[in-house]
């Protein structure tokens, strides 16, 4: 089951000890309980802890032929190419299934300077 707004009844107990979204304690899905800049909808669809300001969902490193970020155990990533910012953006290799907080893709080929990347989290 899930609360009124969307975010499921399990998420919001096991982060505020309640179900129901409270203004008092900003767990509403438009708020920013840890203060992150990132809304707890945003939190729950990301994977990360709406709780605790340093579980944020960024990348970590990239090099010419990989790319590193931030992720939960056993959630879905993608890695996404497009040819311009607002462009329609298209999945560069196999989803990734981290095992740990990190996230890795590695590239066949180098990356060309003029395209650009995201990393999406699908599940």
């Amino acid at each position: 089951p899930a609360t009124a707004d969307g975010l499921p009844d399990y998420w919001m107990s096991n982060y505020f000890g309640h179900v129901d979204p409270q203004a008092v304690d900003l767990s509403q899905v438009g708020d920013d309980a840890d203060g992150d800049g990132v809304v707890n909808l945003d939190e729950f669809l990301q994977g990360t802890d709406p709780t605790n300001a340093s579980s944020v969902f960024a990348i970590a490193d990239s090099v010419t032929t990989s790319i590193q970020w931030s992720a939960r155990a056993h959630h879905v990533y993608e890695l996404q190419t497009a040819a311009s910012i607002t462009g329609q953006f298209s999945r560069v290799a196999k989803p990734v299934i981290p095992t740990n907080e990190t996230g890795n893709v590695t590239i066949d080929s180098p990356w060309a300077t003029s395209l650009f990347y995201r990393v999406e989290k699908v599940r």
